[in-house]
């Protein structure tokens, strides 16, 4: 039991740290889609692009990774299947997170390139810039749409388990259906993310608050001859 407790607290508190250090490293990003779109405005920015991207492509990378395994290690004695599914799902939105963030850093480097030679026009870098913005919002929106898929089937196994009070796997399935509706409103030109994105993100703040002070509920709760000694 005290494995499952520390297991708990530590997915809890690297859920926090991924919602945080993406949110963080995205707002350090943006700057680039504010700044004039010539090379030396762009190339103005480097220290912040660098830091968005090292706090995305590394460290947001690095908590996802680690939390899919610690619940993919607890949930894998209630579904092997079901886990699996999670865990690849989130590791595939977790990658597309981390190529929309590399996508705002073409930009730079194409500024970096034209302070060292003339070989780019104003049109090759208006149009890189468009790219890079373009593709970031696309890798965001396909992401976060599959990183929803994989809060539902996670939503299924902490019912099937009974991990959690059935509160949270209750506004879990209500939080990503409306947040993965808001992608797809997004995709198709509707400005709606950031509002139905709301529900699932105070499902995934307050799922990891309650791992960290309370722990998963008993597993001999919920799962048929689930081992008692741990």
């Amino acid at each position: 039991m005290i494995i499952k407790l520390n297991a708990a607290r530590v997915y809890g508190i690297f859920f926090i740290l991924s919602f945080i250090s993406y949110a963080t490293g995205m707002a350090l990003m943006e700057v680039v889609a504010d700044a004039p779109v010539f090379p030396a405005a762009i190339r103005e920015t480097k220290f912040s692009l660098v830091s968005g991207a090292v706090l995305i492509i590394v460290l947001h990378t690095l908590f996802n990774i680690v939390l899919l395994g610690i619940m993919f290690g607890v949930l894998k004695t209630v579904n092997l299947a079901l886990s699996l599914i999670y865990f690849v799902l989130g590791s595939i939105a977790t990658f597309l997170l981390a190529l929309g963030a590399l996508t705002l850093l073409m930009p730079l480097s194409a500024s970096e390139m034209i302070s060292r030679s003339n070989h780019m026009d104003d049109l090759s870098l208006n149009l890189l810039f468009d790219l890079a913005l373009s593709g970031n919002f696309y890798a965001y929106q396909f992401g976060m749409a599959i990183w929803g898929m994989a809060g539902l089937v996670l939503c299924y196994l902490l019912y099937l388990s009974k991990f959690v009070p059935v509160v949270f796997w209750i506004a879990g399935y209500i939080g990503y259906s409306i947040f993965i509706s808001g992608c797809i409103l997004e995709l198709f030109g509707y400005p709606y993310g950031f509002i139905c994105s709301i529900p699932g993100g105070l499902f995934e703040i307050g799922l990891s608050l309650w791992l960290i002070i309370k722990g998963f509920n008993n597993v001999t709760k919920g799962i048929k001859g689930a081992d008692k000694t741990t």
